[in-house]
């Protein structure tokens, strides 16, 4: 397998996303119903032929839903109209532009 690949939890990507490569694409397994904190998420980032020879085995258990700085903007609107928003809000918010490919919009409260 490349060099460029690693397994983690959703919550640990999120977490970290300001020190993850924007290289890297995310993939979520085929099989989830929704996303949850431990939700396994692989990180790819391919470079050359030989890796192309991973993606076969890859797709198999996993389908390709974001790149890094998708989700970097994901969590940065989502900032924009919560203060603090909790790790529920946040994976909500991944869930919805995987869905529509649009951010989501959060209902002011009066």
């Amino acid at each position: 397998m490349t060099k460029n690949l690693e397994i983690t939890a959703m919550n640990k990507l999120i977490n970290n996303i300001n020190n993850i490569d924007w290289r890297f694409d995310v993939y979520l397994p085929k099989n989830r119903d929704k996303l949850e904190i431990n939700t396994p998420c692989l990180l790819v980032r391919y470079e050359d032929e030989e890796s192309l020879e991973d993606e076969k085995y890859i797709d198999s258990i996993y389908t390709y839903s974001l790149q890094i700085e998708d989700v970097k903007s994901i969590v940065e609107n989502l900032n924009e109209q919560i203060k603090d928003p909790t790790m529920d809000q946040i994976l909500e918010a991944i869930e919805f532009y995987i869905e529509n490919d649009a951010f989501i919009e959060i209902p002011v409260q009066k």
